[in-house]
Parts: C-alpha cells; structure tokens; sequence
C-alpha cells in the first residue's frame, strides 16, 4: 500500500488550464520531457515517490482526456460549418445553373 499525499482531480477543476499543445510542444522539445515530470536524470540521481509518480501519470492521462474532448468540439463544429457551407455551395450552384456530375 503507498500512501498519496496529493491527487490529480484539480485538472478537472473549471478554473484549471493545462498548457496549449504548442506549448506543450515548446517544453517537451526544449526539456526531453512532459511538465512536471521528473527528468531521467533526476530519476536515476534521486529516485522516485510512487505515489507521487502515480498522480502525476494520471494528471499527465486527465490532461490528455480534457486534449481530446476539446479536439472533439472543435471536429463537430468544423463538420457543422463545413455542412453549412455545402449547403451554401449547393444553393449556389442551382442559382448559377450549373450542373454537376454525379458522385
């Protein structure tokens, strides 16, 4: 049994931003690792807290959840606008009388 002295469900807190994926993407390539993750090297100098390494993975998880829920809005709304602007399109083209071939 390890004991945690602290717990991720902040990341689900309203108030909680994680970093941008460009962000994200700036730190991972300047430092070789995610936020507030132990580098190998401080790994292997100092070891590590199980129960604290346990939290941060499941942070670094619920982080990645809230990446793919927010990616998910953005692929409805993208179908959305691009079915409206198919809609448009099509309204269009009946107006212009052109006639296209069929799929």
């Amino acid at each position: 049994n390890v004991e945690a002295k602290w717990w991720s469900d902040f990341v689900f807190e309203p108030d909680y931003k994680p970093m941008t994926l460009p962000e994200l993407e700036v730190f991972i390539k300047a430092n070789k690792h995610l936020p507030n993750i132990p580098s190998e090297k401080e790994m292997i100098d100092s070891g590590i807290n199980v129960a604290d390494m346990q939290a941060l993975q499941l942070q670094k998880i619920e982080e990645l959840t809230l990446y793919i829920i927010a990616q998910q809005k953005q692929i409805e709304e993208q179908k959305l606008q691009l079915d409206m602007q198919q809609k448009q399109l099509e309204i269009l083209i009946k107006q212009l009388g052109v006639v296209l071939p069929n799929k």
